[in-house]
């Protein structure tokens, strides 16, 4: 990703924040929990009601992947 990329991105996710301040806050608390074969559950409600519905159970590999994903935000 180049430079000008980059700071827009980190301009949306900062709109992103400002909107919805709640879920950082959240995925950060979260993240302290998650370890192996931790069970995350995933729901979106689309505006017809109907729920889509799917979780995973983390694996070593995924939480390797967090870990990187971490450190890039740093």
């Amino acid at each position: 990703m180049n430079p000008l990329e980059m700071m827009k991105m980190k301009n949306k996710m900062t709109e992103f924040t400002n909107r919805h301040p709640m879920l950082p806050k959240f995925f950060n608390r979260a993240a302290m929990e998650i370890k192996e074969d931790t069970v995350i559950d995933l729901v979106i409600t689309p505006k017809d009601g109907t729920p889509i519905k799917t979780n995973i159970k983390v694996t070593k590999e995924d939480l390797e992947l967090l870990e990187t994903l971490k450190n890039m935000k740093n």
